[in-house]
């Protein structure tokens, strides 16, 4: 893990099963969250998903909740390394303990600092998640395959001639925006958000499902900061090898053969972490075939 490079989350909930009829259940979850110690502050009504100081904060999500009608959103502040992944677990050991739940509108939401990316490493980023997306896609619920809050990553870059003009590092203000705007194609609902950058200079990856288990988030947490590396490592020019006891065990169908190819370009940037066996254990079990 690069424990230097800062990430956040955002967990979308359906409901909280502990609330009473007609409880403010925003409220509640700032309350109960500050009682087991996480400092927690409650947004004001249409407030952002702007992170306050080193607090987490609950905000109203429109699009979560029953049948897609409104539910809560935790947002971290922004965190790193193992102290981070620690407070993860906090929040949701506090989020258990209160009966949090999701359903398929919720989504889990997680950036990480890109400040320090050049342009090439911005492509080579969206590159990589585009390269793997339907293995990706099969590690996910068939929910988030073709959601419409996080679309596929399958189009090429949108406007390579404005990423020509800018500057590869160091961005003003005014060239962040030209730069996330060339690589999303103005949509921030895709599976990579690079419209978060201009704002946070993040990038946001959101095709994970909806969760409130600490270990699903924190393997998305380094599952995803892999990619960021593996851009960042050479510029993306190291050639990809491949075990070969890799290729044995896989089945032979498409599906297998590339979730093998993805582990084995971000294995690297993976394998020295303590949770690398239990990510890779999760999603060999859970995984479901590619669409």
């Amino acid at each position: 893990m690069d424990t230097k490079r800062t990430f956040g989350v955002e967990l979308e909930l359906a409901d909280v099963r502990s609330a009473p009829r007609g409880a403010d259940v925003l409220a509640m979850l700032a309350t109960s969250l500050n009682s087991s110690g996480i400092d927690t502050i409650l947004a004001p009504d249409g407030s952002d998903d702007e992170p306050v100081g080193g607090s987490w904060k609950v905000v109203h999500d429109p699009t979560a909740g029953p049948d897609g009608r409104g539910g809560a959103e935790i947002v971290s502040p922004p965190m790193s390394g193992h102290d981070g992944l620690e407070q993860i677990r906090r929040v949701c050991r506090a989020l258990d303990r209160m009966g949090a739940t999701v359903n398929e509108h919720c989504g889990l939401h997680v950036h990480h600092d890109a400040g320090d990316l050049t342009v090439s490493q911005m492509m080579r980023l969206s590159a990589i998640y585009r390269l793997h997306q339907e293995a990706i896609s099969g590690l996910l619920p068939i929910s988030r395959h073709n959601n419409r809050y996080a679309m596929p990553e399958t189009a090429p870059v949108h406007d390579a001639e404005t990423l020509k003009t800018v500057p590869q590092s160091n961005h003003m203000p005014f060239d962040r925006l030209r730069v996330s705007r060339a690589l999303s194609g103005g949509s921030r609902h895709r599976a990579v958000n690079w419209l978060s950058y201009a704002r946070h200079g993040t990038v946001e990856f959101r095709q994970h499902h909806g969760t409130v288990d600490a270990g699903e988030i924190t393997y998305w947490v380094l599952f995803t900061q892999a990619m960021v590396s593996a851009a960042i490592e050479n510029d993306g020019r190291r050639q990809m090898e491949v075990p070969g006891r890799w290729l044995r065990r896989t089945t032979g169908d498409g599906s297998s053969c590339r979730e093998t190819l993805m582990w084995a370009e971000l294995r690297g940037h993976i394998s020295d972490d303590p949770h690398y066996w239990g990510m890779r254990r999760h999603y060999r079990e859970t995984r479901v075939p590619a669409a």
